[in-house]
């Protein structure tokens, strides 16, 4: 063992001394019991993910239609209306259009939309509950709210029940039934020699063409003649589409109100400022973009005050209640005036 003087650092007297086999392989692995345990644990859970490979026939989720943009005018749209499942909201189910191929896309009309509430849907749901397969032509305006499409009614036309089922077939008039029993469809005319032989059953476009030309059109309307000294008739109701009315529409123009929840916590609503007598009760605000936005500025206030706005908008009525469709929001600024 090599002597160090006594003045020499403690370093370079570790230095001199030997290090044995042991002393090597403790400074290869200067770990401790609990730092290896640590690393098994990164390494057997912190794996890698497994890429997912699907089936070649599977077929690929279909993508979600993106919603509509806010204001959205729907023209002349041929849908049913029905219940949302686990909802409270009625929705529209928009049909094909006549002529339009199956899957054309037309920008996300064919997306489900909640009907917002007014006159013209309280028509609507009490035709449907009468007779669940009544189809409506609906014009109207879109509006957006939390990832949901709505629609507010302005015109809704009720098709008749004709529509739904099978044309029924012409009577023919006594003569086309002498006729057509003199002479088959397919066979010579009188007059006209045999066409040549095809194949069996097919018919020859001299015969479709008497054959379009002897349908019947259609039995005309008849009308009542009234005489200049007879008494009118009495009025029929008629039995083609019937156009539903609805109430002129009121407005809120400029007024101060608060945005808060209502107790039930599934409508906004919005309450009158200085409306101490409740003269005027609170209206419900309908779902769109506009009270989305006044939602986050209603978040935004200081703790123990609460934000006033400055609305106007349209208002619609559905059974006795008062809704409102916000149309402007303003924050009224606090300017700490008497």
């Amino acid at each position: 063992m090599a002597l160090v003087p006594p003045g020499e650092p403690k370093a370079s007297r570790d230095a001199n001394a030997p290090t044995g086999a042991g002393d090597a392989n403790a400074s290869g692995f200067d770990m401790s019991a609990s730092d290896v345990g640590q690393k098994l644990t990164r390494l057997l859970l912190d794996k890698p993910e497994v890429p997912i490979t699907l089936p070649k026939d599977m077929e690929k989720p279909a993508e979600s239609a993106p919603l509509p943009a806010e204001g959205t005018m729907l023209v002349d749209r041929l849908c049913r209306l029905g219940s949302e499942r686990d909802s409270y909201w009625l929705v529209l189910t928009f049909e094909p259009e006549p002529g339009r191929p199956a899957g054309q896309s037309t920008g996300g009309d064919e997306i489900e939309r909640r009907v917002l509430p007014c006159e013209l849907m309280e028509q609507m749901e009490t035709l449907a509950a009468r007779t669940p397969s009544t189809r409506f032509r609906m014009s109207g305006e879109t509006t957006v709210f939390e990832g949901h499409a709505y629609v507010l009614p302005t015109k809704v036309t009720v098709l008749p029940h004709e529509a739904l089922s099978a044309p029924a077939p012409a009577q023919p008039s006594p003569a086309e039934t002498t006729n057509a029993a003199s002479t088959p469809l397919g066979g010579p005319r009188p007059g006209k020699a045999p066409a040549a032989a095809g194949k069996p059953g097919e018919l020859t476009s001299d015969d479709l063409l008497q054959a379009l030309l002897s349908e019947n059109a259609g039995r005309p309307i008849q009308t009542v003649p009234v005489l200049p000294d007879s008494p009118k008739p009495a009025s029929v109701a008629p039995t083609g589409p019937g156009v539903l009315s609805a109430a002129r529409g009121e407005m809120v123009a400029d007024r101060l109100v608060r945005i808060v929840p209502d107790p039930q916590g599934r409508w906004w609503i919005a309450a009158f400022e200085a409306d101490n007598t409740l003269q005027e009760p609170p209206m419900r605000l309908l779902p769109c973009a506009m009270l989305a936005k006044a939602k986050s500025l209603a978040g935004e206030a200081r703790p123990g005050r609460m934000r006033i706005f400055r609305v106007s908008g349209k208002v619609t009525r559905y059974e006795g209640n008062r809704y409102l469709l916000l149309r402007k929001v303003i924050v009224e600024l606090n300017l700490g005036q008497f």
